[in-house]
């Protein structure tokens, strides 16, 4: 049904109609009816049932569209068909519904809400149709002067729960006095949100971090005074299905913004977003006081922000060059502390070489996950930028190769200080170099405490020279299921005179720990695992003096543990735990030094030797051991162990050692490692 441009009509329907009238009616427009007071009396909607379209407009005198005065009182409910609604042009319309039905009167169907140019109106819905609307999928909402979309429940609910599963379109235009979606503490879910469009709605705290203090108390009067919250809390933006950009300028789609600025922004997560391809479209993004970013699970997303629209690229590969990194200088993070990247499918690189001035130079903590197609972490020129970096932690990411590019650097010959304290590397089988060149000095590393390196078995080298020799904080070195062979690659330049040819310097690498000798004196803990190709630990130079924790498991190439110059440094060691080192004959190796003094494990209470099936002794020199506080040995499988040591042996505290689940002793340590031996040799005689 159409009425059109009837000027002097104040009703449509009276409150007594014939009976089953108008009960079919599925599309009703009205407009220009300049003094149409009212569309449905009350008790008409109930026979309204099936009306799917509704359209109002230009109607200069209307106050309300839905009377729901007498249904409420005569508690009945009903539900309609209502699909589209669409009202514009209304300078007199205050409610769109006149009351709250709580729940009496249900929208269920309504899936798309269009309204405009009405001054007069303070909100769209009262909060029990907002509740139950879950096939809304656009809500458009421009030149009016609401001040909330959602009314205030007048229920006891301490959080309101708004939850529009299907909504994908959502524009707020023109609302300049637009407050907050609703006035109380509130939650809104739109998992299939596709576009979301916020303009000129000057009053209203678009986006926030987090919503904190939405209560006060004034002290005096005891009174509790409501805070708004923002219109959108963007701490977290989670399994949107269908979004493709969470920031679209209104207009055309494509357009490209020229700035945007979140100023309030503290904390953003971007999560399951399987069709995210970029945060906007935009020439810059300026967050100025954004500390906390995650992204993940984002697989199709390979730019944060992009300047280049779908609708001018001219190919794919055109596409994977411009969105070549995931962050550039299209992007302001002055403030950024916290960066989680995980579960990034298509990622190639993070950072491009080319950055915003001051962004990410407040960096202290960086993961990175799961992103199979990553090839590279830092640029070398961003590391000038990441001195306050002291987290770093990098997973399962199968191509990296590198995670320190210094070449520039080196060839700039600037010099910069990491304040790095942690560093995380695992999982990743094709990593070659933590630091692809020895810096020689220029990039220190002077905090580092703590490195863990587990399964990455083509990496043959952990520091370049130069970096460890700084290592003086270093208190846990931890290799686990990775092919390193030696810990330090120390470069020598030596002179060789070649026939015929004038003398040359050549770089000829090996491997030692002859200058890691101030670094180990820091080390507290020690943990290398499934490391077969490690065929030393410590040279006699190195010195671990604070060293608490030994633990040494599954490798095979070890022949001896330390020398007996390094165990006369060990003063501090507390637990020493060996297991499962197929070639390793002895703890203590004989440096050569013709001296015998004793040495002492002064503070040494637990001692683990298991599975060790070539272990002959705790030392075959002559050798005098002290162990004042040793309370705990437990031997298993060592099938060649015949004695202890050769040397003089103490061990005042010592009352029992444990072998394969038994406890025994013979009046001392070596006379029970002795009878140990004959007792296992006659057993299998």
């Amino acid at each position: 049904m159409q009425i059109l441009n009837m000027d002097n009509l104040k009703m449509i329907w009276h409150n007594e109609l014939h009976s089953d009238s108008f009960c079919k009616m599925k599309v009703l427009e009205v407009k220009y009816c300049e003094e149409l007071l009212k569309i449905f009396p009350s008790m008409l909607l109930r026979d309204l049932q099936n009306l799917g379209d509704l359209v109002i407009w230009n109607c200069t005198s209307l106050k309300e569209a839905f009377d729901l005065q007498e249904l409420i009182k005569m508690k009945e409910t009903v539900a309609f068909q209502l699909r589209t609604l669409y009202i514009a042009n209304l300078p007199n319309l205050k409610h769109v519904w006149n009351e709250d039905p709580l729940g009496l009167v249900l929208f269920h169907n309504l899936s798309s809400v269009y309204v405009r140019d009405c001054p007069n109106l303070k909100f769209i819905f009262p909060a029990s149709i907002a509740k139950n609307l879950p096939q809304l999928e656009t809500l458009h909402i421009r030149s009016c002067e609401v001040e909330e979309i959602v009314a205030q429940d007048q229920g006891l609910e301490a959080t309101s729960e708004f939850v529009f599963p299907c909504l994908k379109f959502l524009t707020f235009g023109e609302l300049y006095e637009l407050k907050c979606f609703y006035p109380g503490i509130h939650t809104m879910e739109s998992p299939m949100l596709k576009r979301l469009a916020v303009y000129h709605c000057e009053e209203v705290n678009i986006f926030c971090s987090e919503y904190e203090n939405l209560v006060e108390t004034n002290k005096e009067c005891q009174l509790m005074t409501q805070v708004l919250q923002p219109l959108f809390s963007f701490r977290k933006i989670c399994n949107c299905k269908m979004m493709e950009e969470v920031m679209v300028k209104e207009g055309l789609e494509e357009e490209i913004m020229s700035k945007m600025l979140l100023h309030q922004l503290e904390s953003l997560e971007l999560m399951d977003l399987p069709k995210l391809t970029r945060f906007c479209t935009s020439n810059l993004v300026e967050c100025p006081v954004l500390k906390e970013l995650r992204i993940q699970n984002c697989p199709q997303m390979r730019t944060f922000v992009s300047n280049y629209t779908t609708s001018n690229m001219a190919s794919s590969s055109e596409l994977d060059i411009i969105n070549s990194a995931l962050f550039d200088e299209k992007v302001a993070f002055p403030n950024l502390e916290k960066l989680v990247i995980l579960n990034m499918d298509n990622l190639k690189m993070i950072w491009h070489n080319e950055l915003h001035s001051d962004s990410f130079c407040k960096i202290n903590a960086l993961t990175v996950e799961h992103c199979e197609e990553l090839i590279k972490i830092f640029p070398s020129t961003l590391l000038r930028g990441l001195r306050n970096l002291q987290r770093l932690v990098i997973r399962n990411c199968d191509l990296l190769q590198e995670v320190f590019d210094l070449q520039e650097l080196i060839k700039m010959k600037e010099s910069v200080a990491i304040q790095m304290r942690t560093l995380r590397i695992e999982g990743l089988p094709n990593l070659k170099h933590v630091w692809n060149e020895d810096p020689l000095g220029l990039v220190l590393f002077d905090n580092l405490s703590s490195v863990r390196v587990w399964d990455c078995p083509n990496l043959k080298i952990i520091f370049p020279a130069s970096i460890a020799k700084n290592l003086l904080q270093l208190k846990r070195l931890d290799l686990d299921s990775s092919g390193v062979e030696e810990i330090v690659q120390n470069l020598n330049w030596v002179e060789t005179n070649m026939e015929n040819q004038p003398m040359i310097k050549v770089l000829q690498p090996h491997f030692s720990f002859r200058k890691l000798d101030q670094a180990l004196r820091s080390l507290e803990e020690l943990l290398v695992w499934l490391c077969d190709s490690l065929i030393t630990l410590a040279p006699s130079s190195a010195s671990f003096q604070n060293l608490t924790r030994l633990i040494v498991w599954k490798c095979n190439g070890l022949a001896s543990l330390v020398t007996s110059s390094t165990a006369e440094s060990l003063v501090q060691l507390r637990a020493m735990l060996i297991s499962e080192c197929d070639g390793l004959k002895e703890i203590v190796a004989n440096d050569g030094n013709e001296r015998k003094e004793d040495i002492i494990f002064s503070k040494l209470r637990k001692l683990e030797l298991r599975y060790l099936p070539s272990l002959v002794s705790f030392c075959s020199a002559d050798h005098s051991f002290k162990f004042p506080s040793l309370t705990e040995v437990i031997v298993r499988k060592c099938p060649k162990m015949q004695v202890f040591s050769i040397g003089v042996l103490s061990t005042p505290r010592l009352l029992v050692v444990r072998h394969d689940g038994q406890e025994c002793w013979n009046g001392n340590l070596n006379d029970t490692v002795q009878q140990l031996f004959a007792e296992m040799n006659a057993k299998e005689d």
